[in-house]
């Protein structure tokens, strides 16, 4: 009886030693192959990004990150890293399966609805609880900026994390290892019919196009790193370029206020001797003279003053006076003899001197 109890306990023993190395082996397994019990092991190729490391899926490798273009949001962190480039206030997480010891990401912001930029770093954990930096904190891709951040000493085959904030909580498009088309050349003045032809670059190869389409004319093919625009007509217009090496790039344009050369005639008269104004100016010889102002959106505004003086008239009145008498002359009363001027206002107010 006391040899079958002490056998009994002696196979509960080696049962228990057999169960502890087997979870051992199980949790060394599970360890080994980079799936964690806090972590999420759900695969997926899209990029699909979350505000709780737990939840992001996990891309094959670092390239199926290429071309993204996204935002981020208002929504609350919910996985913090230990330490950040500032604070963190609106991050999300893309997980990815290291093929390389090195993975680049091209970062680029190109526009924000509120705040100026993003942050981004990778991060590797074990338990999406536990975070430790294998790249450095980028602080501020500011908008209309890139940055490139580089991850090292990568394991092949491990899972990583890269983490994207908005700086100070921007709300900001951005794009990872996408080319965003930085749309170069003259916004304003651009004035028909002096400036008709206008030049604008960008950073890659693009699909052009004119917003509205009337506004003006792509000389050549649209689909280049430049292209010549004459303009046709004026009024608020837009340059529009899309990347073709990413098929869900975003459709960027640059805004075109397209003025118009004015010329206009005016003509005045001025009196001999006297100063007369045409469009901002004082003349006071005849002929035509050409003012240039500057008009709406900076274009010019030629006014073509044509100045024609009105001479003074001049006539000799004689009048007979008795010794003693008075005489009237152009609407005067002389009491002696002798030659007296008298100027009146004669046509459009100008001098007109009567000799007495």
């Amino acid at each position: 009886m006391n040899y079958g109890v002490s056998l009994f306990f002696q196979n509960q023993s080696v049962m228990k030693k057999i169960y502890a190395l087997f979870f051992s082996l199980l949790f060394i397994t599970i360890w080994t192959n980079g799936v964690y019990a806090q972590c999420s092991n759900v695969p997926c190729q899209i990029p699909s990004p979350s505000v709780d490391a737990t939840q992001a899926c996990i891309l094959p490798d670092p390239a199926a990150l290429d071309c993204y273009f996204g935002a981020t949001t208002p929504d609350a962190p919910i996985s913090l890293p230990p330490s950040w480039c500032t604070s963190v206030e609106n991050n999300h997480f893309f997980a990815f399966t290291a093929d390389a010891p090195t993975a680049t990401f091209d970062i680029c912001t190109y526009g924000c609805a509120t705040g100026s930029g993003i942050q981004a770093a990778v991060l590797s954990t074990a338990d999406c609880i536990d975070f430790q930096f294998v790249s450095p904190c980028l602080g501020n891709i500011a908008s209309g900026g890139c940055q490139t951040l580089t991850a090292s000493n990568l394991t092949v085959g491990e899972v990583y994390y890269l983490m994207i904030d908005g700086n100070a909580g921007a709300q900001c498009d951005y794009s990872i290892n996408g080319v965003n088309p930085t749309i170069n050349g003259p916004t304003a003045p651009v004035c028909l019919p002096s400036s008709q032809l206008s030049t604008y670059t960008t950073n890659t190869i693009s699909t052009w196009t004119i917003n509205p389409p009337t506004a003006g004319n792509i000389q050549g093919n649209n689909v280049a790193s430049s292209v010549d625009i004459l303009w046709a007509e004026p009024g608020p217009a837009e340059v529009c370029a899309q990347s073709t090496l990413c098929p869900n790039a975003p459709n960027l344009c640059l805004p075109i206020n397209i003025g118009e050369d004015v010329t206009s005639t005016e003509m005045v008269d001025v009196c001999q001797g006297r100063t007369v104004e045409c469009a901002g100016r004082v003349f006071s010889s005849g002929g035509t003279f050409p003012v240039v102002l500057n008009s709406f959106l900076g274009c010019d505004s030629v006014v073509n003053c044509i100045v024609r003086v009105i001479p003074t008239v001049m006539s000799t009145v004689n009048v007979n006076m008795c010794q003693g008498g008075s005489v009237m002359c152009a609407g005067e009363e002389f009491f002696n003899p002798g030659t007296f001027p008298v100027t009146l206002s004669a046509f459009q107010g100008c001098d007109s001197i009567v000799k007495c």
